[in-house]
C-alpha cells in the first residue's frame, strides 16, 4: 500500500479546480487535504506567496503521519520546494510534473489554464525550469464552456502541440468528455502526479538532498505563525 498526501490549495475558494478526483486502485491510498486560505486562483503572485506558506505548514508533518509521498496540486514548485527541504520522501507538484512528463510523450506541449492569472504563473514557472521553448501554446479556458474549450483544444493542435496539459482535473475531465477521440494525449495533473509518486516510492527514490538541502535553522515556529496569519481558516487535518 502506497500512502500519498494530496495538498489542494484551492479546495475552499475554488472547488472546481480541485475536482473531480481520479480513481485509483486499492494499492494507492490517497488523503486529500484542503489547504485553507483566503486567496483565489486568480490572485497572482501575492496569493502565490501565501499559498506556499500554507502548503508548507499543511504538509510538513507528512513523514510523521506515515505518508510515503506528497503531491501538491499547484502550478509551480514554491510550497513543494520548501517541503522537500524538510521531508525525506518524494514531494511532487502537479504543474512541473505534467509539463516534464509531457516531454516524454512528445516534443512540444500546450498548457490550458483556468484563468489568465494562472497562465501567467505557469509561464513564469516554465521560464524558471528552462522548458518554455517546449511549450507550443499557453491558453485559458473554462470547463463549464465546452464549445470554447473544444476550440481551444484545436487551436493548441494548430500551434504545434503534441501533448495537452491542464492546470486542473476539472479542465482535463471536461476535455476528455467533449473530445474523446482528440489526437493528442490529455494529461490530468493529479492523476499523472500520483502515478509518478507511486513509481518513485516503488523504486525507493526521493529528491536529491544536494538539490534540496535541509535548513541550518528550521524556523518552524516562525513559519507556523506566518502560515496561520496567511490563512483565513484552519485546514482540516485530512479528508480520505
Amino acid at each position: 500500500m502506497t500512502r500519498i498526501l494530496v495538498l489542494q490549495p484551492y479546495a475552499f475558494s475554488e472547488p472546481a479546480i480541485a475536482s473531480p478526483r481520479p480513481a485509483f486502485e486499492p494499492a494507492i491510498e490517497l488523503t486529500y487535504r484542503p489547504v485553507g486560505g483566503a486567496w483565489s486562483a486568480a490572485g497572482g503572485y501575492v496569493d502565490a506567496a501565501l499559498e506556499d506558506l500554507a502548503v508548507f505548514e499543511a504538509g510538513r508533518h507528512a513523514g510523521e503521519e506515515g505518508f510515503d509521498a506528497v503531491c501538491v496540486d499547484a502550478l509551480d514548485d514554491g510550497g513543494a520546494n520548501a517541503l522537500r527541504s524538510m521531508l525525506a520522501l518524494p514531494v511532487l507538484a502537479t504543474g512541473k510534473t505534467v509539463a516534464l512528463h509531457a516531454l516524454t510523450l512528445g516534443g512540444r506541449f500546450a498548457l490550458i489554464a483556468g484563468t489568465r492569472e494562472r497562465a501567467v504563473r505557469a509561464a513564469a514557472a516554465q521560464r524558471q525550469w528552462g522548458i518554455e521553448r517546449h511549450c507550443a501554446a499557453l491558453r485559458t479556458a473554462e470547463p463549464s464552456a465546452p464549445h470554447a474549450l473544444r476550440a481551444t483544444l484545436w487551436e493548441c493542435l494548430d500551434q504545434g502541440a503534441e501533448v495537452l496539459c491542464f492546470d486542473s482535473g476539472a479542465l482535463s475531465t471536461a476535455a476528455r468528455k467533449i473530445a474523446p477521440d482528440f489526437p493528442l494525449a490529455i494529461l490530468d495533473p493529479v492523476e499523472v502526479t500520483v502515478r509518478l509518486a507511486q513509481a518513485l516510492v516503488a523504486v525507493s527514490l526521493t529528491h536529491s538532498r544536494t538539490a534540496s538541502p535541509a535548513p541550518l535553522v528550521s524556523k518552524l515556529a516562525v513559519i507556523e505563525a506566518m502560515a496561520k496569519q496567511a490563512t483565513a481558516r484552519a485546514s482540516p487535518f485530512g479528508i480520505s
